[in-house]
């Protein structure tokens, strides 16, 4: 009876045991990076609007301002922890399979490894397993991350997404552009 090969990512997430909270952590740092990178945007669409709607005052420009950089601050602080974090777990996997495969050495047969040239045994260890750096350290928590809030962002069942029935119509968020351009007749679509 042959035995079946484990999926080489079933394998790699077997030496993750020990720093899969800050994986977790990781992921989740990056998420919250990625949400705050939309908040700048959204500041400048309210200080837009308060130019529209001509209510803008010094005060409300500076709140909205704050907000921006609120964000932008979230953005890159939670960046940079998710990037520790990540690279962190990232060696400490490495660091698991590196003594796996010295262990593996250590127990086969002299004649085996001396059969062998240096250049292969180092290529192994050091270079492929080198290899794993980039989708254990990036791949993952900025992949997930990037990939997750526009989904949910777009997804019907998420509050605040573009179809939430508690978003702004068409009507609400064209009414100030509408009535510039002439009132009620301008926008055949608005009504107004």
């Amino acid at each position: 009876m042959k035995q079946q090969k484990e999926h080489w990512v079933k394998t790699l997430f077997s030496f993750a045991g020990p720093c899969k909270g800050k994986m977790t952590l990781s992921v989740l740092c990056a998420i919250l990076s990625v949400a705050g990178g939309f908040v700048p945007f959204w500041a400048v669409y309210e200080i837009l609007l308060l130019f529209i709607n001509r209510t803008a005052t010094l005060n409300n420009i500076m709140l909205w301002c704050l907000v921006g950089v609120g964000g932008y601050l979230i953005r890159v602080i939670c960046f940079g922890i998710s990037t520790i974090l990540a690279h962190i777990s990232a060696y400490t996997i490495l660091e698991g399979i590196r003594l796996k495969i010295a262990n593996r050495l250590m127990r086969a047969p002299l004649g085996e490894v001396m059969g062998r040239r240096i250049g292969y045994l180092k290529n192994i260890i050091m270079d492929k397993v080198e290899d794993l750096e980039p989708p254990l350290a990036h791949m993952i928590p900025e992949l997930t991350s990037n990939l997750l809030l526009p989904v949910g962002l777009c997804s019907p069942d998420c509050p605040g997404s573009v179809y939430d029935p508690h978003v702004l119509s068409h009507a609400e968020l064209q009414q100030p552009v509408c009535s510039l351009y002439g009132g009620k007749q301008s926008c055949k679509q608005c009504h107004y």
